[in-house]
Formats: C-alpha cells, structure tokens, sequence
C-alpha cells in the first residue's frame, strides 16, 4: 500500500470516528439538526462537451434526466461556544454518473459568546470569494459554476504543467490539472475568524494542506497553504471581500519521486476579489481569480531540465473572472431572472528555450448565461439556462453550448 493511500484511509477514518463521536457525545449535552438538498436535472449539451469544458461529459451530450447532487447536512450543538458542521454529498461530477458518496465537509467551531473571534478546524467551507458560500443549486443564481472554478489549467498535483491534452484513463486520476479555486469549495486545515467592527469589518486567516486549486481532500503532508482575508460591509448595499493565498500543491507519487525534492518547490499564489451590490428587487455580484503558478513542467514522459541538469520551473499565470445579475419582479412573487458573464484567460509564459509563448494545448473560453427561475415553495425551486461558451484566441471552434433546467428540493 503506497504512502498516499495510507494517508487517504487515514484522513476518511478521521472523518468517520468525528461524526460517530459526533452522535455518541451530543445527545448528552446539546442537539443535532439534520437537512438536506436534493437536485434533479434534465440537462442536453453541444456536440463537443466535455466535463472539462463545459461540465457536461460527451457521453451525456444528449438530453437525459439525472440526479445532479445530494446533499444530507449536519450540525450538532455541543453548548453555547462550541458546534459540529458535516456533509455527505452525492454528486455526478466529472463521470456523469451518480458517484459514491463523499464527506464534503466535517468541521469543529469554538465561538466564544460575545468574543467577536471564531477558530474553526477540519474540512470547512473555503472563505476566499463568494462562489464557495453559494455554491448549491439553491443559492447558485445560474446552473453552472463558475468557469473561474470549474475550467482546468492542465496543471497537475504529480507533474506540475503537463500540455498535452489528458486523455479518459488521466482525468479520472486527477493528472488532467487542477482548477484555479477547487469548485467543490472546500479546504482542510484550521481557520480563524476575527471581528473588526460588528457587520462591517471581518478579518480570517489560516493554514491549509494543500492549495484553494486542489480537487483532492487527503492529507497532504507535502503542501502546506496560508490564506488570509478582508471582509468589508460598509452599507447594506455593499459586501466587498480580498483573499491571498499561497502555497505548495505538488504532491509525491511514483511518478515524481526522483526528483521531488525540486518539485515541491512548486507553488500557487491566489489572489480573489469577491463584491455584491444590493438594492431591493436587484442584485449584482461577482469575483475575480488570479493564479500564479511556478510549476515544473512534464512533456513527453519526462520533466523538462535546464542545461544544468536542474529541474526547469515556470513561472505561470492565468485569471477568471463571472459577473451575475439577478432580478427579482415585485409584481411576480418567487420568480427571478438572471444573467452571468464570465471568463478565464492563460497569460504568456517564458518557456525552457528561453521563448515567451501561450500555454500549449491551453485554450481560453467566454461564456455568457440567461436563466430564469421561480420558488414554487419554502422548500422547493426550479429553474433553466442556457449558456453560449467560446474557445478563444485561435482556440478550435468547438460546439459547447448548454440548456439545464434543475429541481432542487430542500428538506
């Protein structure tokens, strides 16, 4: 058994004896609360989708009805101070096909009363921008997430940029690359939260084992990650949030373990933007993401060296950006519309020859969404988009577009 998988048992037995405890030690001193979400989607993409792309894999192109995720939260209340959060989540990502369920989310809160600070540790929902906090099909203005979060930089967790295109086998073992943000929206480590001025002012820092781009939730004890945040609220009208973070992300397998000593030198710098504007029946939000990456690099079936022998690092960088609008009419109750655009771009990077080039094989996209929803009850919603995606750039003209209409039933 190789030391990652050791670890990965280890981490999923961690999770299993907190929520066992969870529900052995509550009972005799506070309570546990149990909801949930479901989601039901019938969904058709264009002729060229791709999870990758478009969220929507080849295969499941044509029209069909699916379960999209299931979601069974939990929280348990020990006393005043000191409170459990978990979720199980059912989900269809990246195979297209209801995966095995995952503990997305188990996390100790201690919050003193009236201390204005929280620390919070385990599996916790990301505090860099806003996607992470909206990210179910009830609070997600659209259907699909944000390319910012969901479109993959060929930047893998073994072998650092990795240009050709992966092929099925690749993706399903995470070497096709790493989003920008991990689009699940979630971190593991410890955090800790402290209140400027009530309502208006928040500062949160942490620590983290992995960088915000990892799709993985094992222990990595190669890759540490430190991550901090402004919160800022003037008005009711405005939320304003800046987040950095900066980290290792390279983890070690058999493939990178000669040289992994250069490697894990490899980094991910991530600074994110988040704003909401608020005035009654309108609502306008969104973030910007921007990565810097030092990477190695992996072609041909071997890391790229310089003349020396040493390994070869770039330095990378690439942004994405989504802007929603969304409006609720006062004379039609429960129903809203809304609109998104969004992007992500790759900048130029200096390669092993000394040429300042685009990545290879990495193609920038635009997407613009309409969509349009109604609340048929406290615990009830549907709603449809459609969405428009290019690849740009000189990017093949591939046939992404998307129509997905969701139920989501809260329970």
């Amino acid at each position: 058994m190789t030391v990652s998988k050791c670890l990965h048992r280890v981490h999923v037995l961690m999770y299993v004896v907190a929520c066992v405890g969870c529900s052995l030690f509550v009972p005799l001193y506070g309570q546990i609360q149990i909801n949930g979400e479901a989601n039901f989607e019938v969904s058709r993409g264009g002729e060229d989708s791709r999870w990758t792309l478009n969220e929507i894999p080849n295969d499941f192109r044509f029209w069909h009805l699916s379960i999209y995720q299931l979601n069974v939260f939990g929280s348990a209340v020990i006393d005043d101070e000191f409170f459990f959060d978990t979720r199980v989540q059912f989900d269809k990502w990246q195979t297209g096909t209801l995966n095995a369920p995952r503990i997305a989310q188990v996390s100790a809160t201690w919050r003193p009363n009236e201390a204005g600070y929280s620390i919070t540790a385990g599996r916790f929902i990301s505090p860099l921008g806003l996607y992470p906090k909206r990210q179910l099909q009830s609070q997600n203005n659209v259907v699909n997430m944000p390319l910012a979060y969901s479109y993959y930089t060929q930047i893998s967790e073994t072998v650092g940029f990795w240009p050709p295109p992966p092929t099925a086998s690749q993706f399903l073992t995470t070497d096709s690359g790493l989003t920008t943000a991990y689009y699940g929206g979630y971190l593991t480590g410890a955090m800790a939260e402290l209140v400027i001025v009530p309502h208006t002012l928040t500062l949160i820092g942490g620590i983290t084992n992995t960088t915000p781009g990892s799709l993985q939730n094992y222990l990595n004890t190669d890759a540490w990650n430190v991550l901090a945040k402004v919160q800022y609220k003037p008005t009711a009208m405005i939320d304003l949030g800046i987040g950095v973070s900066t980290g290792k992300y390279i983890r070690r397998t058999s493939r990178n373990d000669s040289i992994f000593s250069e490697a894990n030198r490899a980094r991910q710098t991530l600074i994110v933007a988040d704003l909401v504007l608020a005035n009654g029946y309108w609502e306008v939000s969104g973030e910007f993401l921007y990565s810097l990456w030092n990477t190695p690099k992996f072609s041909r079936g071997r890391f790229i060296q310089n003349a020396d022998r040493s390994l070869f690092m770039a330095d990378m960088a690439n942004y994405g950006w989504y802007l929603d609008a969304r409006y609720e009419p006062p004379f039609a109750s429960g129903l809203f519309l809304t609109a998104r655009w969004e992007g992500v771009r790759f900048a130029n990077y200096v390669n092993e020859a000394g040429q300042t080039i685009a990545w290879e094989n990495t193609f920038p996209s635009t997407r613009y969404t309409v969509g349009i929803g109604y609340k048929l009850s406290r615990g009830m919603q549907v709603k449809a988009a459609g969405s428009y995606q290019t690849l740009d750039g000189g990017s093949p003209k591939l046939d992404l577009y998307t129509i997905r209409a969701m139920l989501s039933v809260m329970f």
